[in-house]
């Protein structure tokens, strides 16, 4: 089974033009339909934008989550002919640090249960971004069953390897690391955030998709789309094939 996964932190002001808001929500959209997603990660989404997105949306369930900061929620795009059912997962600490959002995901045409982590961690506390990092190993911990799926804006670069190294060492694999047309060795990592001022290469690779066996990721890229453009960051875009463990789904 193959699977298509985008994250991407949307940054749309809570002062742009009303008129602007259906064009955004529309071009959000039509990205995800035409790269055949089937699992899409927003963040930074202004509240009254996931509204009109779970309203517009016919191809996917929209689940809309809010944190700590209530004028932002994150909001996942689960494809209707992918994904059967979805469950909330109990946070594994009281408060986290960001936005960090847990669903259990019950798969079409596959027995294995799917753990989706969907983060944006704090902008500007390194020590509470690992302390996020540390919620996301601790639920990796509880689903030992499950593919495992980490997305989102992390607000540090990969190189830096705090975050990106202990989510490896508890199993996760950056789909950015798989070899581009079957080259050998690894990709150089580009900037994922411009601040619309430019992109800067591996210091701005903040946003990462992020994976276990049974997923293995096929390929990975940057959307630079031109009707994304309201956004500070670019998508990325990564597609796997799901390996089958011969358990059970039970979200």
């Amino acid at each position: 089974m193959k699977l298509r996964v985008l994250t991407h932190n949307v940054f749309i002001t809570a002062n742009a033009r009303p008129a602007a808001w259906r064009e955004h929500a529309r071009a959000l959209l039509a990205v995800v339909r035409e790269h055949d997603v089937a699992i899409a990660c927003l963040q930074e989404v202004p509240r009254r934008l996931a509204a009109l997105v779970a309203r517009e949306c016919s191809t996917h369930v929209a689940v809309v989550r809010t944190g700590p900061w209530p004028e932002e929620a994150l909001v996942a795009l689960l494809r209707r002919d992918r994904v059967r059912g979805h469950r909330d997962v109990a946070m594994p600490v009281a408060a986290h640090d960001g936005q960090l959002a847990l669903l259990d995901l019950a798969l079409r045409g596959t027995p294995v249960p799917l753990r989706l982590m969907h983060a944006h961690l704090d902008f500007y506390s390194r020590e509470r971004r690992l302390r996020a990092a540390d919620a996301i190993v601790s639920a990796i911990g509880s689903a030992p069953r499950h593919a495992l799926l980490a997305c989102g804006d992390f607000n540090e670069p990969a190189a830096a390897d705090a975050i990106h190294g202990r989510l490896h060492a508890a199993g996760l694999r950056d789909a950015w690391d798989t070899p581009a047309g079957g080259a050998a060795g690894p990709r150089t990592r580009p900037g994922t955030f411009h601040g619309f001022k430019g992109l800067d290469g591996p210091s701005v690779h903040i946003d990462w998709v992020l994976a276990n066996d049974p997923l293995r990721a096929v390929s990975c890229d940057v959307v630079d789309h031109a009707r994304l453009a309201f956004s500070d960051h670019v998508a990325v875009l990564a597609e796997f094939e799901l390996g089958d463990r011969g358990t059970r789904s039970t979200p």
